[in-house]
Protein backbone atom coordinates (compact mmCIF):
# COMPACT_ATOMS: atom_id res chain seq x y z
CA UNK A 1 0.00 0.00 0.00
CA UNK A 2 2.77 2.61 0.78
CA UNK A 3 4.68 1.69 -2.01
CA UNK A 4 1.57 2.19 -4.32
CA UNK A 5 1.37 5.91 -2.71
CA UNK A 6 4.91 6.01 -3.23
CA UNK A 7 4.65 5.40 -6.76
CA UNK A 8 1.53 7.59 -7.03
CA UNK A 9 3.37 10.08 -5.32
CA UNK A 10 6.69 9.96 -8.19
CA UNK A 11 4.13 10.02 -10.86
CA UNK A 12 2.25 12.51 -10.19
CA UNK A 13 5.32 14.70 -9.68
CA UNK A 14 7.00 13.72 -12.75
CA UNK A 15 3.32 14.61 -15.06
CA UNK A 16 3.97 18.29 -13.27
CA UNK A 17 7.54 18.06 -14.57
CA UNK A 18 6.52 17.49 -18.18
CA UNK A 19 3.66 19.81 -18.11
CA UNK A 20 6.02 22.58 -17.16
CA UNK A 21 8.67 22.11 -19.52
CA UNK A 22 5.90 21.54 -22.42
CA UNK A 23 4.21 24.82 -21.05
CA UNK A 24 7.51 26.58 -21.24
CA UNK A 25 8.52 25.52 -24.33
CA UNK A 26 5.61 26.48 -26.05
CA UNK A 27 5.83 30.19 -24.41
CA UNK A 28 9.31 29.97 -25.74
CA UNK A 29 8.57 29.09 -29.47
CA UNK A 30 5.77 31.81 -29.35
Amino acid sequence: MVFMLFLMKINLKSHLVFKCRYFKCCNFKR
